[in-house]
C-alpha cells in the first residue's frame, strides 16, 4: 500500500496540526480525578463482593433469617421483615464509599451540593430502595416457595417491570431529586432549534415534553439528554448548559443523546439485559 505521505511528504509536513492540550496544572488535576473515579468504580465492585461474602461468612444473613422466623410463622411476613433490614445494612455498608464519591466531586469542583442536601437525596434513594427492594424480595421468596423454576418465572415478571421502570423514571423518580420546568417558558428559541433537529430523526417529542433542569443547584457541569420510553420520552437541558454553551454546542450534545433513540439503544439495552438476566437468574437458582 502506498501512503499519501510517501507521495507528497512536503504537503503532509506543511499541513498544520491542531492539538488540544490542557495547562499542566489542570492536566494533572484531570488525571488525578480520573484515577480517583476509576479506583472508586472498581473498588465499589470489589467492596460489594466482600460485603456479600461477609453476610455469608459471618452468618449475618442466617441470623437475620432466624430473627424473622422468630417473629411470625407466616412466610410472606418473614420476607417483609427480612428484606428491609438486609437492604438497610447493605446501604449502610456502602455509605462510606458514597460519601467519598461526593467528597471527590466537591474537591474537584464538579459539585456544589452541600452535605445536608446530599444526605437528604441519599435518604430519598434509600427509601426508594427499601420499598422497591422489599417488593422484589417478597416476589422472589414467594416464587421460590411455589416453584422449582422460580428463576424462570422471576425472569418473565422482570421483563415488563424493566420497561415500566424506564417509563416512570422521568415522571416519578427524577423529579424527587431535581427541579424541572418547561423549557419553552425560559428559552422558546432553543425549543424551536431542538424541534428542527428532532424533525430530521423521526422521533416524536413535542415541545410540551422539553424541560429545563436546575442542575446549577447541585452541579457545575453541563449536559443535555433524552430520557423515558414511549409517551414519557422527553428532552432535558441543564441550565448550566444554556449559561455556558452557545446554541450550536447545545445542539451537538443533544444530537448525540437523541441518537440513542434513533438507533434504538433503549430497546436494544432492554433486550440485552433480558438475555443476561435470564442467564444470571438461572445461575442463581
Amino acid at each position: 500500500m502506498v501512503l499519501l505521505s510517501q507521495i507528497y511528504p512536503e504537503m503532509i509536513a506543511a499541513t498544520p496540526r491542531l492539538v488540544y492540550t490542557l495547562p499542566p496544572e489542570m492536566l494533572e488535576r484531570a488525571r488525578s480525578l480520573y484515577h480517583w473515579r476509576t479506583g472508586l468504580d472498581f473498588g465499589s465492585t470489589l467492596w460489594s463482593v466482600l460485603v456479600l461474602l461477609g453476610f455469608l461468612t459471618f452468618r449475618w444473613a442466617a441470623r437475620l433469617s432466624a430473627w424473622a422466623l422468630s417473629l411470625t410463622p407466616r412466610p410472606w411476613v418473614q420476607g417483609l421483615c427480612f428484606a428491609p433490614v438486609f437492604l438497610l445494612m447493605w446501604s449502610l455498608f456502602h455509605l462510606p464509599l458514597s460519601i467519598l464519591g461526593h467528597h471527590i466531586s466537591l474537591a474537584y469542583g464538579q459539585s456544589i451540593q452541600g452535605w445536608g442536601s446530599w444526605f437528604i437525596d441519599w435518604g430519598k434513594a434509600l427509601l426508594l430502595d427499601l420499598i422497591s427492594g422489599t417488593l422484589v424480595f417478597s416476589v422472589v421468596f414467594a416464587l421460590i416457595r411455589k416453584s422449582r423454576r422460580w428463576w424462570l418465572w422471576l425472569w418473565v415478571i422482570s421483563l415488563p417491570m424493566e420497561v415500566l421502570l424506564v417509563f416512570v423514571l422521568p415522571l416519578v423518580i427524577d423529579p424527587m431529586f431535581n427541579h424541572f420546568e418547561p423549557l419553552a417558558r425560559s428559552n422558546p428559541a432553543l425549543v424551536q432549534q431542538l424541534e428542527r433537529v428532532i424533525e430530521k430523526t423521526g422521533v416524536s417529542i413535542p415541545p410540551s415534553r422539553m424541560f429545563l433542569m436546575k442542575a446549577s443547584e447541585k452541579y457545575t457541569s453541563s449536559n443535555a439528554y433524552v430520557t423515558g420510553f414511549g409517551s414519557s420520552q422527553r428532552v432535558v437541558v441543564w441550565d448550566n448548559t444554556i449559561k455556558h454553551s452557545p446554541p450550536d454546542e447545545i445542539l451537538l450534545v443533544f444530537g448525540h443523546e437523541l441518537g440513542h433513540y434513533v438507533l434504538h439503544h433503549i430497546e436494544r439495552g432492554l433486550a440485552i439485559g433480558a438475555v443476561l438476566s435470564l442467564f444470571f437468574f438461572w445461575i442463581g437458582s
